[in-house]
């Protein structure tokens, strides 16, 4: 007589794939006291024995930024304060779209480990990965909000508009994860096609160059959807308005996005844990 080991819950293979999908995904995020608890052991663990800790993000930030402004400003046709904002939040956005696509294709990967001996729901794992990102683009505000503090900046209350947008990107770290996630799981190479496809969108987007500079260019341009991430981000804070088209654009990728979420988990959900 033998005896097989019992599958863990999580990896399932009875029932509806798309039902199992949806708990996975529904229990996932209830267990916020997990996936955040897990998110501040990564970085406890990454800056250990480190005197300041996360404030080495906030410093290689503003140290970037201050560079950036020095050496692109005087080639650039805008006020000085104008343009050290438009760096800065541009960059800030950026770094964040930057961290979640990269990290997104290691979602499953670097916690093989806890996908294999834990019967966790696999949501567990992209919140935890867009929750870590999340605390470092906290630490990265403050550099953010000091400048508008020393420009005196003027603030409206479109300016408010800042905290739905980056929301809206946190949504969009979890379908990024889900998708990447199990792409890269299966295939390993694709995290190295994704870091240079990023390599390129770099400087395809407005972050140290404006639209206008671009002329006829940014007709085409603008079909980067990372632009449309940016201005959205950008605009309500450094030009009073909000920027209707571009929020056509994120809304429309977000939509897709998640359906697609949805629909990877649901053919990979099973399979993901013997990729690994």
């Amino acid at each position: 007589m033998s005896t097989a080991l019992p599958r863990p819950r999580s990896y399932s293979t009875s029932g509806y794939p798309l039902r199992a999908t949806l708990k996975d995904m529904r229990e996932g995020a209830v267990r916020w006291r997990l996936w955040s608890s897990l998110a501040w052991e990564d970085l406890r663990q990454r800056y250990r024995r480190s005197f300041i800790g996360l404030l080495w993000s906030t410093i290689s930030f503003a140290f970037f930024i201050a560079v950036k402004v020095l050496i692109f400003n005087p080639l650039i046709d805008a006020g000085e304060n104008y343009f050290t904002l438009y760096v800065a939040l541009g960059f800030f956005a950026w770094t964040f779209i930057s961290a979640i696509v990269t990290d997104g294709c290691n979602v499953y990967v670097v916690s093989e480990a806890w996908v294999k001996g834990a019967r966790l729901p696999l949501t567990v794992f992209v919140m935890q990965m867009v929750a870590r990102n999340c605390v470092i683009a906290c630490y990265n505000l403050i550099v953010i909000v000091a400048l508008m503090v020393w420009l005196r900046w003027p603030i409206s209350w479109m300016t408010l508009a800042f905290v739905p947008v980056f929301f809206l990107f946190c949504l969009n770290g979890v379908w990024v994860g889900f998708v990447l996630g199990a792409i890269s799981a299966r295939h390993r190479d694709f995290l190295h096609l994704v870091q240079t496809i990023m390599r390129v969108m770099f400087f395809l987007t407005p972050i140290f160059w404006l639209p206008n500079q671009m002329g006829g260019l940014w007709e085409y341009l603008q079909y980067n959807p990372f632009a449309h991430y940016i201005i959205l981000l950008r605009d309500p804070v450094l030009e009073g308005s909000f920027p209707v088209a571009s929020a056509l654009v994120v809304g429309a990728v977000t939509v897709v996005g998640s359906l697609l979420a949805v629909a990877t988990m649901a053919m990979t959900r099973k399979r993901i844990v013997f990729w690994l």
